[in-house]
């Protein structure tokens, strides 16, 4: 998760903010980031992106020590911010996030002078073509998923063109987006007036923005309406907030009741989960799992509680459950990601022994390749969601292992994925709607082992029949959306939300759970 770097800034937050950012990226350590904000915050003491970053950079060293401003007030004062993907890790509220999102939105605008489309006759006949734009198409965990709807389109009906902004990694998964596409443009540092005409130049039909407002997002290149019609679709968890924006893609879940009313885009709901996997093979088989969870630094019995989310999205609250299911649980240990800049391992044990947890009991993972990572999965026993920003790809990815998650469903966007995985695997049993619920999830699962066996069982299952690991048929939902859209723009209609009906014979999913109505 990393939000855009929006070119071209000149004001003082803007260029501190900036200068920041890319200081972390060349890896100059995190307390120069750290005096770098709050110097410019004394300046800017109202500035909301300024006071969202801190946050942020406190939250990906474990440090809780001192509590954000009031965000939510500052959003509501009007406070400016252009990378709202921060906030998402900082606030559940989805109508502060749309405020937010608005005022990016008003920020990109201005970044580059808006073109007039060149006339086009809409074609009604012929391949519609979809441009697919973004920044990851590579080895990242929105490449992991966009790469099943690119390779699964059905090229008698759809052209697909790839529009990269930002380089490719030369990834076994780079090279399978580069093959995918009918046609893949490498827009790679380009000024936006470039990425603009190669998008009119190749007569788009419908551009699917995939990043948002993350790195490579580009969204200074939408108000100038590069094709008839645009969408934001599985990058950027929530509304974009652009007026230039058409639809927005998304499940009954994520885009429930809490939500809906609060996205600028007009809503596009899929039958099943929105989120694309497709995953080729099998997990890899774990022939000794007692002696790899030794090599791991796990132990050879007792549970283990995972969660390999990103740091900054472990909030003080969720710890503390986390903490009070080991106090009952003496044998579970919790299973950590590292994080290769801040070295968060010290500061997790030093909150678990503030919760009277031995410090050993938190068991840090090393950053490994992909495939190591993926591989090492399976050696946890419950993965743990988080909150407000849930477990997206970092859940698929725990689920198609074979490890059973408990979910946090929240309000906003990012708060609901997890329910949405669980929900499409069969197990929104395993989703709970307050704290309380959610620790109380857990501990019955550690504690109850013969249920905790079975439940991969199930997952195993599902890999074979759930709705989540079939690309092919969320990329024919979605192209019947693409379809509908088109049909309304041709008929000369303005953008409205609606659901995609799954074809007869498709099959059916699990029933919605009566949190999700």
């Amino acid at each position: 998760m990393t939000t855009q770097t929006p070119p071209g800034g000149t004001d003082g937050p803007q260029m501190a903010m900036d200068l920041e950012r890319a200081l972390w990226r060349s890896g100059v350590p995190v307390g120069a980031c750290l005096r770098l904000l709050r110097d410019a915050i004394a300046r800017y003491p109202d500035h909301l992106g300024l006071a969202a970053r801190l946050a942020l950079r406190q939250r990906e060293q474990a440090d809780w020590s001192s509590a954000p401003p009031d965000l939510k007030a500052m959003i509501w004062a009007g406070g400016e911010i252009a990378s709202p993907l921060d906030l998402h890790c900082l606030l559940d509220d989805p109508a502060a996030l749309a405020r937010a999102a608005a005022s990016a939105a008003k920020h990109y605008s201005a970044l580059v002078p808006i073109t007039r489309p060149p006339d086009r006759t809409a074609r009604t006949s012929g391949r519609l073509r979809i441009g697919y734009l973004s920044g990851d198409f590579r080895g990242h965990a929105l490449g992991q998923l966009a790469i099943g709807p690119i390779e699964c389109h059905d090229r008698t009906r759809f052209e697909i063109f790839g529009y990269a902004t930002l380089a490719g990694d030369g990834s076994d998964l780079h090279q399978r987006f580069v093959s995918a596409f009918d046609t893949y443009r490498d827009l790679a540092g380009a000024p936006a007036e470039a990425i603009i005409e190669a998008i009119r130049g190749d007569e788009i039909d419908i551009l699917v923005h995939l990043s948002g407002y993350t790195h490579g997002g580009r969204c200074e290149i939408l108000p100038s309406r590069p094709a008839p019609i645009a969408v934001n679709y599985l990058g950027f968890p929530g509304t974009l907030g652009m007026d230039s924006i058409d639809y927005i893609i998304g499940d009954p879940i994520v885009l429930g009741a809490s939500v809906i009313g609060q996205v600028r885009e007009a809503p596009v709901l899929l039958p099943d989960c929105y989120q694309p996997n497709r995953r080729l093979g099998h997990p890899p088989a774990i022939a000794d799992p007692a002696a790899e969870r030794v090599a791991h630094g796990l132990p050879e019995t007792g549970v283990v509680l995972a969660c390999f989310c990103t740091v900054q999205k472990i909030s003080e609250p969720v710890f503390a459950r986390w903490m009070a299911v080991l106090r009952r649980v003496p044998d579970a240990v919790l299973w950590l990601l590292d994080h290769p800049r801040t070295d968060p391992g010290p500061r997790f044990r030093e909150a678990a022994a503030r919760h009277g947890v031995a410090p050993d009991r938190i068991v840090i993972a090393p950053s490994l390749s992909s495939e190591a990572h993926q591989a090492r999965l399976a050696l946890a026993d419950i993965a743990l969601d988080t909150a407000p920003y849930g477990a997206h790809t970092t859940g698929s990815d725990m689920l198609w292992s074979g490890v059973p998650m408990v979910a946090l469903l929240g309000e906003s966007f990012a708060a609901r994925v997890s329910a949405s995985l669980l929900r499409a695997v069969g197990l929104s049993e395993l989703v709970a709607t307050d704290l309380d619920q959610y620790e109380a999830l857990i501990l019955a699962l550690a504690q109850d082992r013969a249920r905790l066996a079975l439940l991969p069982r199930r997952l195993v299952e599902a890999r074979k029949a759930s709705q989540l690991f079939d690309a092919a048929r969320l990329t024919r939902h979605l192209e019947t959306a693409y379809e509908l859209m088109w049909q309304t723009h041709c008929a000369g209609e303005a953008p409205r939300g609606f659901s995609v009906v799954p074809p007869q014979g498709s099959g059916r999913g699990s029933e919605w759970p009566n949190w999700a109505r």
